[in-house]
Parts: structure tokens; sequence; C-alpha cells
């Protein structure tokens, strides 16, 4: 069976695609910063992250980040020396909706920055905020792909410490919530990591954490998307 990456290289060869690029950088952004606006604002409780590269915050570009969505297709969002490209995948049953599924994300995607510009103040909290939800894409992705029990534990780890260390997200309603929910995961992570910090991740541990992880990232997305910011 041919893993969700190998199907994504596989898709890349002959599915209809498309690129968007915005290099309308605001004043006092960097692409990369860009970057994480855009991907929240394309992504959702239902798209899995299969793909995620982090550069350091001192250079201006080269995050990338691949997804798939509910409906089967794949879409890449990445910064580069033109700006941050978004690149959708269709096969060929929805190719012709092309536009109209690129056009959506670049909507979403200015709303969104519009939005943070308004608020330029919060800026930098609300871009450590897209980097918690991205680190629960990783977690996501990690269970599902029985990553060890090591990686698993990191990776709830530090989506625990990012969360945190953010007062504007902790003093939200339900955030103390959230943190509950990691550390009981944390807990039973370390347990796995300490046994056996090489074997996959249990294959009955999968469907719970998934449970988990999905309402961090739901709840992650709707502080985001909403207003108490």
């Amino acid at each position: 069976m041919s893993t969700v990456i190998e199907r994504f290289q596989q898709a890349k060869e002959v599915w209809t695609n498309k690129t968007a690029i915005n290099d309308a950088i605001p004043d006092g952004w960097t692409k990369n910063e860009l970057f994480h606006a855009t991907l929240h604002a394309t992504n959702s409780a239902s798209s899995r992250n299969i793909y995620f590269t982090l550069v350091p915050e001192s250079e201006d570009f080269g995050n990338l980040a691949v997804f798939l969505s509910k409906t089967n297709q794949f879409y890449q969002i990445e910064a580069t020396e033109r700006g941050v490209e978004i690149t959708v995948w269709l096969n060929q049953d929805i190719a012709d909706n092309i536009d109209e599924i690129i056009e959506g994300y670049k909507q979403k995607s200015q709303a969104f920055v519009d939005k943070l510009v308004e608020k330029s103040d919060k800026k930098h909290d609300i871009i450590k905020t897209i980097i918690i939800e991205e680190k629960i894409d990783e977690v996501i992705n990690n269970a599902m792909n029985q990553e060890n029990n090591r990686g698993v534990y990191f990776s709830i780890g530090k989506t625990r410490e990012f969360a945190a260390n953010i007062p504007l997200l902790m003093g939200a309603s339900g955030a103390s919530l959230i943190q509950l929910s990691l550390n009981k995961w944390m807990t039973a992570a370390d347990q796995l990591r300490a046994k056996s910090p090489d074997d996959p991740f249990p294959q009955e541990k999968i469907k719970p954490l998934l449970g988990d992880a999905l309402k961090w990232k739901k709840f992650m997305i709707d502080f985001l998307d909403g207003e108490s910011w």
C-alpha cells in the first residue's frame, strides 16, 4: 500500500495543477509570516498536513507545507523568493473547478491577512498561535503514520510548550481544557517513550489521540478565526 506522500508524488505527475502567487507583502511582514497566515487561512479541521518544513525565523523564505483535503485534493503553501505560492493539484473528476478552488484559497488568505494587519499589535502572538496549529498537525500526521513513540512524545511536548507560552491564547475560554488534554497525552506518550522509544506508536492509541488532537486543532482554528483577539 502506498503512503500518502507517495500518492502525492504520483499525483504531481498526472493531476491538473495551478499556482497562485501572493507577492503583496504587508509593511513590516516577512514572507514567512505571510506563509503562516496563508497556511492557517487555507487549513481546516478536516485537512491533513502530510509534509511540513520550517526554516529559522531569521530567514525570509523557505517554509513549505503540503495538505490533503477532505475532497481528495492536494495543495501546497510555500514561501519563495517571489512571495507566498499556493499550488493546487486536482484529479480529473474535479479538475474543472481548479480556478474556483484556488481563488477561494486566495480570498480566504487575503481576508485573514487583512484582519491581522488591522490588529498589528497582536501579530506576533497570532503567528505563534498558528505555529501551534501546525504542531498539532504534526502530532496528527505522526500518529497516523505510526511514527516511533519518541517522535510522537516530542511532537505533543512541543505543542504543549508553545501553547503555554502565549498569554493571549491561554486567556481564551476553553484553553485550560486543551492544556489538560495535552498534559494527559504528554504523560501517556512519555510512558511509551520510556518503555520503548523506537517502537511504532501503538495502533490502539491512534484513534483516541486523533480524536483529542482534532479537538485541539478545531479550538485553535476557532480562536484564530474568531473576534476574541
